[in-house]
């Protein structure tokens, strides 16, 4: 049975590797290099699906300025299509390019192969465990 000292060094560590992991290129594909922000943010938009520039932000834990630098940057990657919308200043109409669904098929494919294959093998009461666990981590980083 793992210790309490064990588990949390492993924490740190775990915590200590994903926040490196914006130093470096995340994804390579071709002459494709996406950041590991411009990843996640295209994740957040694949399966959140929120175009709210200020709720992505306070969601994902950066800028407002973030948000829209990296959305920017996929634009001009021509992973994504972006338009204000003309009512509401902070919404935007983003939709993903042929490039980008590609690309996001890549990412899902990846991501089903590693994490989800291994939630899915949880039980309820596991996955609720793990959902607990990871909102009191949210909570403390805010």
């Amino acid at each position: 049975m793992i210790e309490n000292d064990e588990l949390l060094q492993k924490i740190l560590s775990t915590l200590t590797r994903i926040s490196s992991l914006d130093k470096k290129r995340s994804l390579i594909h071709g002459d494709l290099a996406l950041t590991s922000t411009e990843v996640h943010l295209l994740m957040f938009l694949r399966y959140v699906q929120q175009t709210n520039i200020t709720e992505i932000a306070e969601t994902m834990g950066i800028t407002k300025g973030a948000v829209s630098r990296t959305l920017s940057s996929l634009e001009r990657k021509g992973i994504i299509t972006k338009e204000r919308d003309t009512k509401r200043k902070n919404e935007l109409h983003i939709e993903f390019s042929e490039k980008g669904k590609k690309l996001m098929q890549l990412i899902q494919t990846n991501l089903d192969t590693r994490v989800i294959g291994y939630i899915s093998k949880l039980t309820k009461n596991q996955r609720e465990t793990v959902s607990e666990f990871l909102d009191v981590l949210i909570s403390i980083a805010h």
